[in-house]
């Protein structure tokens, strides 16, 4: 198998943030057991959002809140941590 498939590689969020924009947002999916909430929340300090950054369980019965969550975030600019 080749090198890139089994090796683990560096993911640089600020190279990320710069490609993304209003109609292009980041969004990551991810394998069990990984938590990027820490470097997100420092991304976010970096770029002064951590005040306007709302974080929400994707739980059961959490339908509603991720939908207000995200409404809000449209209108207001925030990031949203789903």
């Amino acid at each position: 198998m080749d090198k890139n498939f089994i090796e683990q590689h560096f993911l640089d969020l600020n190279l990320i943030f710069e490609d993304s924009n209003y109609k292009k947002p980041m969004i990551f999916i991810l394998s069990s057991g990984a938590d990027p909430r820490g470097d997100i929340e420092n991304l976010a300090k970096r770029k002064e959002m951590k005040d306007k950054m709302i974080v929400r369980s994707m739980g059961q019965g959490q339908g509603d809140g991720i939908i207000q969550a995200i409404e809000v975030g449209k209108e207001q600019g925030y990031w949203i941590f789903l």
